[in-house]
């Protein structure tokens, strides 16, 4: 029964760590987020990846952002363990400008995987409009620690 028990507590602090940031799910239509959208173009290593307790791992995100107000902003990386916490990032919450409209984005950074036990990874992405505190939208991607 304590393994049931386990499951669902990391359940919900996943759900509510999502909340938290903002993220509403990878599929909103643009209208939901209010015209902005945030996408993955390419992600190293990829989703499929099993990260190692421990490990330094370098990432590098190609991300697509469009900005409907057309403002600019910026968009920023995160990472959470429900099972550890905050997960350290180098730097930390790794940060690109955008202009006018957004485009085209490269975030790179290394994050050190917990080594307490195993798990979930979530890295999330998240579009800030400019002078907003809240993202606009977020795009998330987990990761197994075994």
């Amino acid at each position: 029964m304590l393994p049931m028990n386990r499951r669902l507590r990391r359940s919900l602090v996943l759900l509510s760590l999502l909340l938290a940031l903002g993220c509403h799910g990878n599929g909103r239509s643009p209208s939901e987020t209010g015209g902005d959208v945030i996408s993955l173009l390419s992600l190293e290593p990829s989703s499929s990846t099993v990260l190692s307790r421990g490990a330094v791992v370098h990432f590098t995100a190609r991300l697509r952002c469009v900005l409907a107000q057309g403002n600019g902003g910026h968009v920023t990386a995160n990472a959470f363990s429900p099972e550890n916490g905050p997960v350290v990032l180098s730097p930390i919450f790794p940060s690109t400008p955008l202009t006018g409209a957004g485009g085209d984005a490269t975030l790179a950074f290394d994050l050190t995987v917990p080594a307490q036990q195993g798990g979930t990874v979530v890295v999330a992405f998240g579009l800030f409009r400019q002078g907003q505190t809240d993202t606009s939208t977020t795009y998330t991607v987990l990761y197994q620690v075994p």
